[in-house]
């Protein structure tokens, strides 16, 4: 979660300004209809699963103990405006802890001073400081942690920082209870955090504390929740959870996947259960390693740093995993190694109820379902909402049949609606296949495809129920029509034909691929695709040969284009979707179509809102 200009705090810059009506969206039962909406979105809203929104009375205002804010170069410290990045400098947010307002305030002071009379040596210059992050401590001796983010290669010196460090400190110093000044630098990168590429130094590292769990050291720029209250009750929901595991586990194994700084595994350790904490970044591990020690947990906690995807190939087994994923959900690798655990609990902790429902969804399918889902108000007095998902195993679900029929000579075929994320027919990586699922349909128990869809395709795809309606299918699909819905990059021209003959092993073969723009979409082409041939990949690699890939295609698609559309549309595959079918059964023509798959409908919301937004 190092995005600058996270929801939240947009939210904060305006929320108490709006109308009283508009102010109706705020409330618990509008964050759980929100939450409803997402779960409706993807067919995952069954009866009872979904709980009221859960409230902390206390504190309404003054919660949010973390502050990003951007700098611009005439000194200005604030939030860029919506669809630009233009930085606009609000009022005092009554949302903010009285430390964090204190110093922004204070902040914004020295840097404007720093405008006015600018100095090589000074920590504040505008020049080149391009972000401040503020976060406060609660543990005592309280403090606040500031991270300054320099344009690359302007990082003033230690000596700098530390002046600064002391300035801040003296600011402090009649601050009842004192507080404690740390002072770090960030550097900005190539990548698409705002604010840059943090340094962790464990001699500037604080204790902080969240509800039961024990002291943790907080770095600079490591995430924490917006509301230490509401953060406290998820952790008390998931620990609860967990002790229910105990008639079967009575020392349960337990892997945090997004772990930070691990309070939420520091608590479960403390409670009893054996606890592996995976985060990626190394110097995260090094100070939960010592916060595990520092309160006497090295026996039951195990920092390691590693990527979740490669953690969890190494086929351990855990009686739970929790997650805590940033706003883009979980990749599509780990909801299936998540899911090749076999878990007797899943805790997912979602800050996006959009992402967590698509990501319920697709682990519904490899076995894992959803038996409570519980909305949480963690940053009253905006639109946000955060949610705590339980999942626990389960049946797999039927698929989505679109249509059905027979031959003459009874053998039948079935239209199956195709999510994204699962394979057309099994493949040793995911625990289940959408073959799988229709061999569950009476009469289909020896279903067979009559064509494949791509693993991260979606859409129509049939099925015979034996081997001879398969092969009718498969000699009518020859001669019938395909048409595809793909986002691409850039905008391609109103139609055209692309006829590049594509390389399959070691013959070249003929290939042609019609396509009609259909609108443009944030300045990308919405295209309807015709592959008038079947070879591998056709639309894909044929799209990307007229310099217009599929937009999310790791394959043959653009990397930046596709970090673009992960990080602002959840979109974790390639935009592709096998929207209709025209073929002849019999002397009868048939046509089947698929609705635009839920994840790229909400492609386009988001796309569309974002362009609303700047306009």
């Amino acid at each position: 979660m190092s995005e600058a200009r996270e929801a939240g705090s947009r939210a904060d810059a305006r929320s108490f300004a709006e109308a009283p009506e508009a102010r109706l969206a705020l409330t618990p039962d509008a964050k759980r209809a929100r939450v409803a909406r997402a779960l409706e979105r993807f067919g995952g809203l069954r009866e009872g699963v979904l709980a009221p929104t859960t409230t902390c009375v206390e504190p309404a205002q003054g919660y949010r103990t973390r502050a990003k804010w951007v700098v611009d170069r005439e000194g200005r410290v604030g939030l860029y405006a919506p669809g630009s990045h233009d930085v606009v400098v609000s009022e005092a947010s009554p949302l903010l802890a009285p430390t964090i307002e204190g110093a922004t305030r204070r902040l914004r002071a020295l840097v404007a001073r720093a405008e006015r009379e600018p100095s090589p040596e000074g920590a504040l210059d505008p020049r080149v400081l391009r972000g401040i992050d503020l976060r406060e401590t609660v543990h005592p001796p309280c403090a606040l942690l500031v991270t300054l983010t320099y344009e690359r290669g302007h990082t003033p010196s230690d000596a700098a920082l530390a002046r600064l460090e002391e300035e801040l400190r003296a600011a402090f110093a009649s601050e009842q209870p004192p507080l404690d000044v740390s002072v770090s630098s960030a550097e900005l990168d190539a990548g698409p955090r705002v604010l840059g590429t943090y340094r962790i130094d464990p001699a500037k590292a604080r204790l902080d504390r969240i509800g039961a769990s024990p002291p943790f050291l907080a770095a600079h720029g490591s995430f924490v929740q917006a509301h230490r209250g509401v953060a406290a009750l998820i952790h008390d929901r998931v620990a609860s959870a967990v002790k229910r595991l105990r008639p079967r586990a009575p020392r349960p194994r337990v892997l945090e996947l997004y772990a930070g700084s691990a309070a939420l595994g520091l608590r479960l350790a403390a409670e009893g259960a054996d606890v592996v904490a995976l985060e990626r970044f190394a110097p995260a591990i090094e100070l939960t390693t010592t916060s595990a020690r520092l309160a006497g947990l090295s026996a039951r906690f195990t920092a390691v740093a590693a990527d979740a995807r490669a953690a969890l190939a190494r086929d351990e087994r855990f009686d739970a995993i929790v997650v805590n994923p940033p706003r883009r959900g979980l990749e599509p690798e780990v909801r299936e190694a998540i899911a090749r655990a076999e878990p007797t609990l899943v805790a997912y902790v979602s800050c996006d109820p959009d992402t967590l429902a698509r990501d319920l969804a697709v682990l519904a399918r490899e076995g894992l379902g959803a038996v409570r889902v519980e909305p949480f108000d963690m940053m009253p007095g905006t639109e946000e909402v955060e949610a705590l998902a339980l999942l626990e195993p389960t049946a797999l679900p039927p698929p989505r049949v679109l249509a059905e029929g027979a031959f003459a000579t009874g053998a039948r075929w079935v239209a199956i609606d195709k999510p994204p994320h699962e394979p057309t027919t099994p493949q040793s990586e995911h625990r289940s296949s959408l073959l799988a699922r229709v061999q569950t349909l009476p009469g289909f128990e020896r279903a067979a495809p009559a064509h494949r869809l791509d693993l991260g395709t979606s859409g129509v795809c049939l099925f015979g129920a034996n081997a001879e309606a398969t092969a009718l299918l498969a000699r009518a699909l020859a001669a019938g029509e395909k048409r595809y819905v793909a986002l691409v990059r850039g905008v391609p021209r109103p139609k055209g034909i692309v006829r590049t003959p594509l390389r399959e092993g070691a013959r070249t073969l003929a290939a042609t691929t019609r396509y009609r723009r259909k609108g443009v979409v944030g300045g990308h082409g919405l295209l309807e695709v015709r592959p008038a041939s079947g070879r591998l990949h056709q639309v894909r690699r044929h799209l990307a040969s007229i310099g217009h890939p599929v937009v999310g295609d790791a394959r043959y698609g653009h990397p930046a284009t596709n970090r673009h559309f992960e990080e602002t549309a959840a979109l974790d595959r390639p935009f592709l979707h096998a929207a209709r079918i025209a073929l002849e059964l019999e002397g009868r023509s048939v046509v089947i179509e698929a609705p635009l798959a839920p994840d790229l409908a909400l492609v386009l919301a988001r796309r569309e809102a974002r362009s609303g937004a700047s306009s």
